[in-house]
């Protein structure tokens, strides 16, 4: 089987575009309809895009302009929405069109939102009163990741990035016990510190690594991933006896058994024999929600915790859970149109400036 057989960069596959569209829906539910295992969501997001962005940097390894052209391609992809949603959120904050409850905070630390270190300022400070922006920290560890992935991946043979893949998922892992160790529980350090959230990027570049250097191995590991992690998930559920995120039982060893199941699920798309699960993720709602994931993701939390309060007001003083369904669907509808919006008018103008740096 040659290196190519199953997945190379240079194609589109939709198959991927629907593992990115579940991903978004799963983080979407969690944060409108209160389902409680959609953070995971979030986790399937790292898997992707270590392995989306790993293969990309193999494939043009020995391209002439390596760098230039993917911080090129990565600025023109990721910067254009997230600081147009930066902006309009502190011109709303401005203007005094919002009720917040503390707006001061996101003034006080623009910084750490223009550089993509929010994840650090609420593993230092905990989560702020309005978690508008909440949902931003995992975009900061992607950018973080991007900062130092390419250069390990130029410099280094494949043998020592797997190496470096096992290193990295293995100081997630420790990272996340020593801190519970330390009893420094009282801000979300484990969730969303890099370092303590390495291990599902890692897992995910593995995976592209794999499937260009040794597909077979990894054709033969896809149903043992299953068999040791689907068990090992079931008994950290029945120990933590919930599916919220902070139980230290995930939030020390779990994420990374997470991250491996994600990572089968990942491996099941290419494989003719998990035709199953390559018919659900290339499904059309799926593939559909990819298209617009990037969009659906970075507005959908601004525009619930943004409107919730006039909401609630109207409504003759409701609670949330009194309402949730009606008001999560409301603004389910918002963030599809708003995101269908910006990708015609914001996102696709500027990706169409991608092919210079191809």
């Amino acid at each position: 089987m040659s290196e190519t057989t199953l997945y190379s960069s240079s194609k589109h596959l939709p198959v991927l575009d629907g593992v990115r569209g579940f991903a978004v829906f799963l983080v979407v539910v969690f944060h409108f309809y209160g389902i409680g295992f959609g953070w995971l969501g979030v986790d399937l997001f790292f898997v992707l895009s270590g392995f989306l962005i790993t293969g990309i940097l193999v494939d043009s390894k020995e391209k002439p302009h390596f760098f230039r052209n993917f911080y090129a391609r990565r600025t023109l992809r990721i910067f254009p929405l997230y600081y147009f949603a930066l902006i309009v959120f502190f011109i709303l904050i401005a203007l005094n069109i919002h009720q917040l409850k503390d707006p001061h905070f996101y003034t006080q630390h623009a910084a750490w939102y223009l550089l993509y270190i929010q994840n650090w300022l609420y593993a230092w400070k905990d989560w702020p009163r309005d978690g508008v922006l909440n949902h931003f920290w995992s975009l900061a560890i992607e950018e973080q990741f991007y900062l130092f992935w390419p250069l390990l991946v130029y410099f280094l043979p494949t043998r020592k990035l797997l190496t470096t893949c096992i290193i990295l998922i293995a100081v997630s892992v420790m990272s996340r016990y020593l801190v519970w160790y330390q009893g420094a529980d009282d801000t979300p350090v484990q969730f969303v510190a890099t370092i303590c959230r390495l291990d599902g990027l890692a897992i995910g570049a593995s995976i592209a690594l794999l499937i260009r250097h040794n597909p077979q191995w990894l054709m033969r590991s896809c149903k043992w991933i299953f068999i040791i992690t689907i068990p090992v998930i079931i008994s950290l559920y029945l120990l933590a006896k919930t599916i919220k995120y902070d139980s230290v039982y995930y939030m020390t060893a779990g994420f990374t058994f997470f991250d491996l199941f994600w990572g089968g699920i990942l491996i099941s798309c290419f494989l003719p024999e998990f035709n199953l699960s390559r018919r659900f993720f290339s499904s059309k709602w799926l593939t559909w929600l990819g298209k617009y994931s990037y969009g659906i993701y970075v507005y959908h939390w601004i525009i619930y915790q943004m409107c919730w309060p006039w909401f609630r007001v109207a409504a003759g003083n409701v609670v949330i859970a009194d309402v949730r369904y009606i008001y999560g669907t409301l603004c389910l509808a918002a963030t599809l149109l708003i995101s269908i919006a910006s990708y015609r008018f914001l996102e696709q103008p500027v990706l169409s400036l991608k092919k210079r740096f191809s």
